[in-house]
């Protein structure tokens, strides 16, 4: 059994997960890499690093996913999670079936919900383990078009808030990243881009306004959670 620390990134086909799993290779963690889709693309580049990397494709709205993915572990501590999974729509309420907003809630808050807490008392247990959640400034917004998500996001950044006060001084920390609106696949996935009752003028200036991956701003804000994460980061601090 490999001696390194074990990191388990969720949404880590592209996207902040993959970049964060990129980070967490290179301070020479093994990782166990969960999407809804193949992340073979992601792993490919990840493996120059001589880490053990598995990639499990699940539905993390679904008890039977989130248990799948737990198994990878094979008996293995979990030291770092990072609870990055989560979608949106992008379209009205009313114009959205109830099967899919139901799925944003079961991925977004549920799946991550069902993840977390078994982890989480096995790394009380240790008394050592770091979380970081993945929630949004949405989450502070009446999201328009975006009702169900933002609605989600307000639920985690909460959540993450409360659990890092309840788990103080156990030797665990709750990191929650809230970013801005970053151009990932999460835009381009389930027809975001095109948010019903907008103007092609608005959309264009929303664009504008998202943080890109590749840019200098984008990676800042990925290395500056895995930072704050790692404790490494300035003014090390809990969720909030």
């Amino acid at each position: 059994m490999s001696m390194r620390k074990l990191a388990m990134i969720t949404g880590a086909s592209s996207g902040i997960g993959g970049e964060i799993a990129t980070l967490a290779a290179a301070d020479g963690y093994d990782l166990i890499l969960a999407a809804d889709e193949p992340c073979v693309d992601a792993a490919a580049g990840l493996r120059a690093e001589g880490i053990e990397i598995q990639c499990v494709v699940a539905d993390l709205a679904t008890a039977a996913g989130v248990e799948k993915l737990l198994a990878c572990a094979s008996g293995r501590a979990v030291d770092v999670l990072v609870a990055n999974a989560g979608h949106g729509l992008g379209r009205g309420f009313l114009d959205q079936d109830a099967e899919q907003w139901r799925h944003v809630i079961d991925t977004n808050i549920t799946g991550t919900l069902l993840l977390l807490q078994p982890v989480l008392k096995q790394m009380v247990a240790r008394g050592e383990g770091r979380v970081l959640i993945t929630g949004s400034i949405a989450g502070h917004l009446a999201g328009s078009f975006q009702a169900v998500y933002n609605g989600t996001k307000a639920f985690i950044d909460s959540f993450a808030a409360a659990i890092g006060n309840e788990l103080q001084d156990t030797g665990v920390t709750i990191t929650c990243l809230k970013p801005g609106a970053t151009d990932t696949n999460f835009f381009r996935a389930r027809g975001h881009a095109r948010y019903q009752g907008w103007t092609g003028q608005k959309r264009r200036s929303r664009r504008r306004r998202r943080h890109r991956l590749g840019s200098d701003e984008g990676r800042r804000t990925c290395r500056g959670a895995w930072a704050e994460e790692q404790g490494t980061g300035i003014g090390r601090r809990r969720a909030q």
